[in-house]
């Protein structure tokens, strides 16, 4: 059963398409493959009580391939160009990005607060609303079902495109 989409504003969705959208292309290309099979989850987590609006939104990549090598590790994700532009935006934004890799598993989390929406009498002009749709409820995490446009979908990712940076 689907709950309630949670509220995200608009520059908000865009940041996250953005570093997504990096993510599916440079995954392959870091790897060192022309093709990846990558999972794209969206994880939203409540607040501490009961009812409370959802607080957290997380897009989480999983890759099953080589991992990064360990010397890109150790550097830490700074000394990765694309993954440290999108850190220092969605840390901007309160958010932040992990990484987790070892040989055969990289998982890369994109973390960012959800704040509540404000009353339509608060919003600027000509301003719009978005939404996560698709999220499943599950307890005080949920999940949802695999993403539904295209390449965010479970599926392969090709190297062969341009690098998207914001």
């Amino acid at each position: 059963m689907l709950g309630a989409a949670p509220r995200v504003r608009p520059h908000e969705v865009e940041l996250l398409e953005t570093a997504l959208r990096a993510l599916l292309i440079n995954v392959p290309r870091s790897a060192g493959v022309h093709e990846a099979l990558l999972h794209v989850d969206i994880v939203t987590e409540q607040g501490a009580e009961p009812g409370e609006p959802v607080e957290v939104v997380e897009l989480v990549v999983t890759d099953e391939g080589a991992g990064f090598p360990p010397e890109a590790l150790a550097a830490g994700v700074a000394a990765m160009r694309s993954l440290a532009v999108h850190q220092r935006l969605l840390a901007e934004h309160g958010g932040a990005l992990r990484v987790l890799s070892v040989p055969g598993l990289t998982q890369v989390t994109l973390t960012l607060p959800i704040a509540p929406a404000p009353a339509a009498a608060e919003r600027p002009p000509g301003a719009r609303e978005g939404r996560v749709r698709g999220v499943r409820r599950r307890g005080a995490r949920a999940q949802s079902a695999r993403s539904t446009s295209g390449r965010a979908q479970s599926g392969r990712a090709r190297s062969g495109q341009e690098e998207a940076s914001a």
